[in-house]
């Protein structure tokens, strides 16, 4: 088994008289997935606080297009 391959780059010189790039190659065999689920958390929190004016949003929203749809009948 190969593995996946890592392969990257980077700038060996801090100081200005040393401009060279240096090229890094890892391979491993278990690969570990992570999820963060911070963001998905802090959405919730936020639908929360506001799904009640976005739902209100949305009934004024359908509403006015009520209104400009029977507005020649009016």
């Amino acid at each position: 088994m190969e593995g996946f391959d890592l392969l990257f780059s980077t700038n060996s010189g801090t100081s200005t008289e040393e401009e060279g790039f240096k090229l890094y190659r890892s391979t491993t065999r278990e690969v570990i997935g992570y999820t963060n689920l911070d963001r998905w958390e802090s959405f919730q929190e936020l639908m929360k606080n506001i799904g009640w004016w976005i739902l209100l949003a949305l009934l004024a929203l359908i509403a006015l297009l009520y209104l400009m749809e029977a507005w020649q009948d009016i």
